[in-house]
């Protein structure tokens, strides 16, 4: 088997800087929204490491769902496929959670099948690659057809398309259990 290729693109102690930073930020948007429990949806598979470690470093209470979205087959864009989010959160002010904001359709789709449960909605992205999204996430802030808007948190940018694993991200399960987050080179 031919050896594998890694490029760390961020650090474990960048990381763990960013989640720190982020979850201050949402704290103070919860608080300035006077909002008292934020209802968490994780999206699944990718998002878990960077979800668990987002929600222990918040103060703000929260509640945590998971959601299964799949777009990647390999390192091959997939098919979307998402799972039904439970009644239980409606109305609850809520925030998506994702380890990479890449196209935006993943988050897109999300998104809409939330908006039809609360108008509250917050996102925190890990890494946006910068220059892939027809819409960067930060479009969302403003009202998507007559929708309120969305808060938007991004920690990391990195350029271009790079496949990443590690940090919960993998290609055919393999390499989530990595604490950095690496650029894949396939062999």
């Amino acid at each position: 088997m031919p050896a594998l290729r890694f490029k760390v693109s961020v650090s474990e102690k960048r990381i763990a800087r960013t989640v720190q930073k982020l979850s201050g930020r949402i704290d103070r948007y919860a608080r300035a929204n006077g909002i008292s429990e934020l209802s968490v949806v994780c999206v699944l598979d990718g998002a878990f490491m960077f979800c668990a470690d987002l929600v222990r470093a918040m103060e703000t209470p929260t509640s945590i769902v998971f959601v299964k979205a799949r777009s990647y087959n390999g390192t091959r864009r997939g098919t979307l496929s998402l799972a039904r989010l439970p009644e239980t959160l409606r109305d609850h002010p809520m925030l998506v959670v994702d380890t990479v904001y890449d196209t935006g359709k993943t988050i897109a789709k999300v998104l809409r099948e939330i908006r039809k449960q609360t108008s509250q909605i917050a996102l925190a992205v890990l890494v946006e690659k910068h220059g892939k999204a027809a819409e960067p996430p930060s479009s969302l802030r403003s009202p998507l057809r007559g929708s309120p808007a969305i808060e938007t948190f991004v920690g990391l940018r990195v350029p271009g398309d790079p496949f990443l694993v590690g940090y919960g991200l993998d290609v055919g399960g393999r390499f989530r259990h990595l604490k950095d987050i690496r650029i894949y080179s396939a062999p």
